[in-house]
C-alpha cells in the first residue's frame, strides 16, 4: 500500500464489523479437531520455534493446533493457518464466513525446506540493499512459505497471553477459532478483519517490508479485537488514535511475553514496531522515541508532527498521534514494570466512551492509577498535563 502509515492497519479493519450482524456465521462454523504435537519448525523472523501442529509424516506438517479453553467450561480453540494462494481467497475484496473457511485444508510445510529457507534468510537478509532480482525472488519466497510458521506461532501464542492477562476471555471473537490467512500477494499490510487474520507478503515493488507476519504485527491486529472487547470507540480522531496506540501497546506486550516465555527465539523484545520485517522502512513507529518512526510521529500532545484531528486524512490522524499513547506506555512500563502499566492502562481502555479525547483518557488512567507518580509523570512528558485542554469537537 502506498501510505505507511497504514501499514499497521487495514480498510477491513475490526471498527468496520459488527459481531452482532453475524452471530450466525459463528453459530453454523465447526472447529476441527486435528490429533496434535509439538514439533520444532524453522520460522521466517524467529528461527527453531516449537509449533502446535498436526504431524502428517515425518518431514510434513500440517498449521492446526487446538488451544485449551481458559476454563473446563470452556471450549478449546482451533487455530488455523490458510494460503490465500492455495485456497484462491480474495481477502482484499472480499469477506469470507468463518464456516467457509473452517472447511478449508490448513497450510502444510516441509520441515527441511522450513531449515533450508532459514539458511537462505540468514545468507541474503543481511545484503537486501544489494541483492539482484533472482536473490531477492530467493529472499522474499524463503519469507514467504517460513511466514505461515510466524503467523501459526503467534496465533496460538497470543491466546496463551489473553489468557493470562485477560480473566474470562476465552477468544477475541465469540468463536472457538483463530484463523490466519498468509501468503497474500504484493500487500504491504496485515489486519484483522474482525473474524480472522490476514497477512500479506510485503510488495517486492516497493520493497518497503517482506511479509507482515511478526510478532508485533500479530499482537497489534489482533490487539484490535482486544480493545474492541474493552471498548467500542469511534475510528476517528483522538478515539481513534487511542485505539491505534493501544494495538502498538498490545503488540509490544506480547513481544515481552514471548522472549520470556521462549528466551531462545532469535531477537527481542523491543520497543520498535515494523523492524523485524522492514525492508526500505527500518521501524515504523518507536514507542521509546516518536521522531526516529517512519514516517517521524510527536512525542507530545499538539507538539511537533502531531496532526490535526479533524482531517479527513488518516481519519483524523489515527495512525500519526498514536504516538502520544504509546510512548506514555513506554515511559510509564519501563518506570513501574510491564504488568502493572499495562494493568492500568488496560483498565482506562474500558472506561472510554464511543467519543473519546485524550483528555478524558488522561483523566481515566490517572484515576485507575490512583495517580500513580509514574503515570503522571508519563503524562506529563507527553504533555497531557493537568492543565491540557481537549481539541477535538463533534
Amino acid at each position: 500500500m502506498s501510505n505507511p502509515r497504514r501499514a499497521r492497519c487495514g480498510a477491513q479493519c475490526l471498527r468496520c464489523y459488527s459481531f452482532d450482524n453475524h452471530l450466525e456465521d459463528y453459530a453454523r462454523a465447526q472447529p476441527v479437531s486435528p490429533t496434535q504435537s509439538e514439533c520444532k519448525v524453522y520460522s521466517a523472523y524467529l528461527g527453531e520455534v516449537p509449533v502446535l501442529c498436526n504431524r502428517v509424516s515425518e518431514d510434513i506438517v500440517e498449521l492446526v493446533a487446538s488451544v485449551p479453553g481458559i476454563t473446563p467450561a470452556q471450549p478449546n480453540i482451533t487455530v488455523k493457518c490458510l494460503d490465500a494462494v492455495h485456497h484462491g481467497l480474495r481477502v482484499l475484496d472480499q469477506d469470507y464466513p468463518l464456516r467457509q473457511l473452517s472447511a478449508l485444508a490448513a497450510t502444510q510445510v516441509s520441515l527441511s525446506k522450513c531449515k533450508a529457507n532459514s539458511e537462505t534468510i540468514a545468507a541474503l537478509a543481511p545484503r537486501r540493499d544489494t541483492l539482484n532480482p533472482d536473490e531477492l525472488k530467493q529472499l522474499y519466497d524463503a519469507y514467504i512459505y517460513n511466514g505461515a510458521v510466524d503467523a501459526h506461532f503467534a496465533a496460538v501464542l497470543f491466546l496463551e497471553f489473553v489468557h493470562a492477562n485477560f480473566p474470562g476471555v476465552n477468544n477475541i471473537i465469540p468463536n472457538a477459532q483463530l484463523i490466519s490467512v498468509c501468503n497474500v500477494p504484493n500487500y504491504d499490510n496485515a489486519f484483522f478483519s474482525g473474524k480472522y487474520m490476514v497477512y500479506g507478503n510485503g510488495d517486492p515493488r516497493t520493497r518497503s517490508y517482506f511479509p507482515m507476519v511478526t510478532l508485533d504485527t500479530a499482537g497489534h491486529e489482533l490487539g484490535h479485537g482486544l480493545n474492541h472487547l474493552m471498548a467500542q470507540v469511534v475510528y476517528q480522531g483522538p478515539s481513534g488514535s487511542l485505539d491505534e496506540g493501544y494495538a502498538d501497546i498490545h503488540g509490544a506486550m506480547l513481544e515481552f511475553f514471548a522472549y520470556k516465555k521462549y528466551p531462545f527465539l532469535v531477537g527481542s523484545a523491543d520497543w520498535l514496531q515494523g523492524e523485524d520485517n522492514g525492508f526500505k522502512v527500518k521501524v515504523l513507529r518507536n514507542m521509546q522515541d516518536p521522531f526516529l518512526s517512519d514516517p517521524p510521529q510527536p512525542r507530545e500532545y499538539q507538539g511537533q508532527y502531531y496532526e490535526n484531528p479533524h482531517l479527513r486524512q488518516d481519519s483524523g490522524g489515527v495512525h500519526q498521534n498514536c504516538s502520544i499513547v504509546n510512548r506514555a506506555f513506554y515511559l510509564d512500563a519501563t518506570a513501574r514494570g510491564l504488568n502493572a502499566a499495562y494493568s492500568d492502562f488496560c483498565k482506562a481502555y474500558k472506561g472510554l466512551r464511543y467519543i473519546s479525547t485524550f483528555t478524558t483518557w488522561r483523566d481515566l488512567l490517572k484515576k485507575v492509577s490512583q495517580n500513580a507518580p509514574s503515570v503522571v509523570a508519563a503524562l506529563d512528558a507527553v504533555k497531557l498535563t493537568a492543565t491540557a485542554t481537549n481539541d477535538w469537537r463533534v
